[in-house]
């Protein structure tokens, strides 16, 4: 079911009629007929304000017609986050990322925590929102149970996974020469 179609049937379902709907939230009558009729594109923030008035949640409606929503893939979509970037554009858009760690050294310490959280099924991506401040997404595919933190938190967990893999090795290293 589309957008504007998934709006009317949970209107009419609730009794509520366009021009209630619209002043609910304050849209015209047409404005609302337009969503339902998928003639024009509805906006996260209108969505919202439907979603509320519906007593629904967002992920009620499919988000295909929707402007402001971001695709993570694996079918998991943000609504009104902001755009999807790589990994490098955000540490090198940074003034200083992370302790005094050069660019590389941290997009290197990334990358290698980004692989082992990967072996747990955890699939990592990066966000600007609009305020062009950087989030990272994290998605377990097994569960498609989904969080965003901020780039600083990442950071830190990565700069701890890779610690704690260099400290498992040197440990296994050491064990293998007894």
């Amino acid at each position: 079911m589309e957008t504007g179609q998934k709006i009317r049937y949970e209107r009419k379902k609730q009794g509520l009629s366009m021009k209630k709907l619209g002043e609910a939230i304050g849209l015209s009558e047409q404005a609302i007929a337009h969503y339902e009729k998928g003639t024009r594109r509805i906006s996260f923030d209108t969505l919202k304000k439907i979603a509320n008035v519906l007593n629904l949640p967002i992920s009620a409606f499919n988000p295909d017609n929707i402007e402001g929503y971001t695709d993570f893939g694996n079918g998991i979509k943000g609504f009104g986050i902001g755009e999807k970037i790589t990994l490098r554009n955000m540490i090198y858009s940074l003034y200083d990322p992370y302790m005094g760690m050069g660019k590389e050294e941290i997009l290197n310490m990334c990358e290698k925590a980004i692989k082992i959280l990967k072996l747990y099924n955890l699939e990592i991506s990066f966000i600007r929102d609009k305020e062009f401040d950087f989030l990272v997404h994290i998605l377990d595919i097994n569960t498609r149970n989904s969080n965003f933190i901020p780039y600083q938190r990442f950071f830190v967990e990565a700069d701890k996974i890779t610690w704690f893999m260099k400290s498992e090795i040197s440990t296994i290293m050491e064990y293998n020469n007894e």
